[in-house]
């Protein structure tokens, strides 16, 4: 969620912001953890455990980003009518 936020905050369109947050908080850690143990030979639970930490290092990531940016208040931006 946090990373959905941070991105829809960050000026994207909805869309984007959903799927970028799919691709990168889920697809790609699971993704990561289904194809490291056949192809690396790593155990299937240290895999897992890659891929959560992982998301847990993005998500504590996105949330010191997302507060720096709402104590900035760097997200408000002034909408001009487009011509």
């Amino acid at each position: 969620m946090i990373v959905g936020l941070y991105s829809s905050l960050s000026g994207l369109n909805f869309l984007l912001a959903w799927f970028s947050a799919w691709g990168v908080a889920f697809l790609i850690p699971n993704l990561l953890a289904l194809s490291l143990g056949p192809l690396a030979g790593v155990q299937k639970m240290a895999a897992v455990v890659l891929a959560s930490a992982f998301q847990a290092v993005l998500a504590v990531s996105m949330w010191f980003l997302l507060n720096r940016k709402m104590r900035l208040r760097a997200f408000v931006a002034e909408k001009r009518p487009s011509l």
